[in-house]
């Protein structure tokens, strides 16, 4: 029962993270690159399609396949995305990679809690 309340904890501080870093996004691309509040705000929004489109395919993925391995492929997409945002030429390459961010990173969770869920008795979900 630890384990998954450290679970919990864990994913609860990560997403209080998020919080604090996407409207960085915003200024990173509206600013700093200086393509305007649009590209800026297509940018979140482009993220948050991308999470809506995978979620229900990473819950799919997990059924199918090993969890660990859909959650670190997701994790590593997720990773490559925000990598290669840094060396967007155009808007255009920064708003794809913007959605396959937001997709990796949603698609990673469904996977992420099948382990907790093993650890935990029937009795107490």
């Amino acid at each position: 029962m630890k384990r998954a309340r450290l679970l919990v904890l864990a994913s609860t501080v990560s997403m209080l993270g998020w919080g604090a870093v996407l409207p960085y996004q915003y200024a990173y691309a509206a600013n700093t690159r200086g393509w305007g509040g649009l590209v800026a705000a297509a940018a979140a929004s482009l993220f948050s399609v991308g999470a809506l489109a995978a979620a229900p395919v990473g819950g799919w993925l997990t059924d199918r396949f090993e969890p660990a391995r859909v959650a670190v492929v997701a994790t590593v997409v997720s990773a490559g995305a925000v990598a290669f945002l840094i060396v967007a030429e155009t808007p255009a390459l920064f708003l794809a990679r913007m959605f396959v961010f937001g997709a990796g990173f949603t698609a990673a969770p469904p996977a992420r809690t099948v382990p907790a869920l093993a650890g935990v008795g029937s009795g107490a979900r």
